[in-house]
């Protein structure tokens, strides 16, 4: 009766311990697959704000881009009418000059 008893311990023990090895299997794989659903979604997440970072930078060159076009037209053109006030005041001179010469020829006759 004691060697049944013992026997019915062991087998007992071993199906306990086997009972806990399927268990903690079955735990290492739930993690396991946690960690990848996490992984996964971590990786979804960068790309995403990558994805996000890479817009705002596109978007905020295309912005300098087209400010720079903006202010460069504007300083053309601003030299533009200094150049034609010079051209203009340059004009008024050489017609001053040309008055003064008249009259000087006209004082000298």
């Amino acid at each position: 009766e004691l060697q049944k008893q013992l026997q019915q311990a062991i087998k007992d023990k071993a199906a306990s311990d086997q009972l806990h090895a399927d268990l903690m299997a079955a735990l290492r794989s739930k993690h396991a697959a946690e960690l990848e659903e996490l992984r996964k979604q971590h990786l979804a997440d960068k790309d995403l704000w990558e994805q996000t970072y890479r817009a705002r930078e596109m978007e905020l060159s295309n912005h300098h881009s087209a400010t720079l076009a903006t202010q460069k037209e504007a300083h053309q053109a601003h030299i533009k009418q200094l150049q034609q006030a010079f051209a203009d005041d340059l004009d008024a001179e050489k017609g001053r000059s040309a008055d003064l010469r008249t009259k000087i020829q006209s004082l000298h006759l």
